[in-house]
C-alpha cells in the first residue's frame, strides 16, 4: 500500500524520514526486536546530524514531528514486506565497495546473497540515474571482485512499487554488450579522469 506523507514535502526533512525509515529496518533485522521510544529518539537525532552534513549550505534541521516519525515507522514496516522473515538475518546492509580511479569508495544499501538491492522512497517511479548508480556499485565490484552479483533490485516502499532483473539482462538491454566489456570501459574511464588531472 502506497504511504502518502502526513506533512509538507520538505526536502531535507523527507531525506531524514527516509533515512530514519531505513535505519530502523536495518536495526530490527539485525536484532529482530521492537526498537523503543528512546531507540528511535536516538536515531532520529543521528540521522537529522548525518542529513546536515551531507549538506552544509541548508539551515538547521528541526526536530520530527509525531507525524513524521509515524511516517519513519510505517516505511520502515514497508520496507520489510519486500523481504521474507527468513531472509532478514541473511542481509547484508551497506556493503561497502572499493573506491577506483576518481570514484571514492562508496556504501550501497543492501545485498542479499547475489542480489544488490538499492532503496529510493521519493514518490516517483525508478529513473536512469538509479540504473547509473547501480552500474557504478556493479563495475566498482567488477574491478574489485568483493561481491559475486548476478541481480539487481530497486524497491521503494513508500510507492510499494519494484523492480528486479538479472545485471545481464539490464547492462544487455541498456547496451547491447556484455557486463564484462560495459565494466572495462566504465573502470577504464574513472581511471584515466584520475590520470588527467
Amino acid at each position: 500500500t502506497p504511504i502518502i506523507s502526513k506533512v509538507p514535502v520538505d526536502r531535507e526533512k523527507r531525506s531524514v524520514i527516509n533515512e530514519l525509515a531505513f535505519r530502523l529496518f536495518k536495526e530490527q533485522a539485525e536484532k529482530g526486536e521492537k526498537i523503543s521510544a528512546v531507540r528511535l529518539k536516538e536515531l532520529s537525532i543521528a540521522v537529522t546530524k548525518y542529513i546536515e552534513r551531507l549538506n552544509y549550505n541548508i539551515p538547521e534541521i528541526t526536530s520530527l514531528t509525531e507525524n513524521e516519525f509515524e511516517e519513519s515507522i510505517e516505511l520502515g514496516n514497508s520496507l520489510s514486506s519486500f523481504f521474507l522473515s527468513k531472509d532478514l538475518q541473511k542481509l547484508v546492509f551497506w556493503p561497502s565497495f572499493k573506491g577506483c580511479g576518481s570514484i571514492q569508495s562508496c556504501q550501497g544499501d543492501i545485498i542479499l546473497d547475489d542480489t544488490i538491492v538499492e532503496v529510493k522512497a521519493g514518490d516517483r517511479r525508478f529513473g536512469i540515474n538509479d540504473i547509473r548508480q547501480i552500474l557504478t556499485y556493479l563495475a566498482l565490484n567488477f574491478s574489485s571482485q568483493q561481491y559475486e552479483l548476478n541481480n539487481v533490485e530497486l524497491i521503494n516502499p513508500r510507492t510499494g512499487l519494484s523492480f528486479a532483473a538479472p545485471v545481464k539482462t539490464i547492462v544487455e538491454e541498456c547496451s547491447g554488450r556484455l557486463p564484462a566489456d560495459v565494466f572495462l570501459d566504465i573502470i577504464e574511464f574513472i581511471s584515466s579522469e584520475v590520470g588527467s588531472n
